[in-house]
């Protein structure tokens, strides 16, 4: 089964462009172009993936993901943004996300990381159990 996956992303163009190509992949995908949005669904649906904006409307995209993580530690979480800056990819991975892609991004490149994220996760899983 693949998993579910929550693009919190507030260019629509961007957002569709993302959720389609991931749909084709067979991930259920979620969308939401706020971090108000974002709230709403993490409050009542189970995540896998969330594929995150800095620059939200209404939030820091980093700030809100360190509340997220607060909340859902094991969230696998890719960060994108427009802004070249070193220190946002610091911050971005010291919260915890798993990978940082600037913007523009390729398509083909997201889902490579999120594969790799996978593979990981699935790698680990055993060693959990035991």
């Amino acid at each position: 089964m693949k998993n579910k996956i929550l693009i919190v992303e507030d260019e629509p163009v961007l957002q569709k462009n993302i959720a389609i190509s991931l749909r084709r992949e067979g991930y259920e995908v979620m969308e939401a172009g706020s971090g108000a949005d974002a709230w709403r669904i993490l409050d009542v649906s189970s995540i896998d993936f969330l594929i995150l904006d800095v620059g939200l409307p209404d939030y820091n995209g980093l700030e809100l993901l360190k509340e997220i993580r607060e909340i859902h530690p094991r969230l696998s979480t890719i960060v994108m943004t427009a802004r070249d800056a070193p220190e946002i990819q610091d911050r971005a991975i010291k919260w915890g996300a798993a990978a940082f892609l600037a913007k523009p991004i390729a398509l083909r490149v997201l889902k490579a990381k999120i594969r790799s994220i996978e593979e990981k996760k699935h790698r680990q899983q055993p060693e959990s159990k035991q």
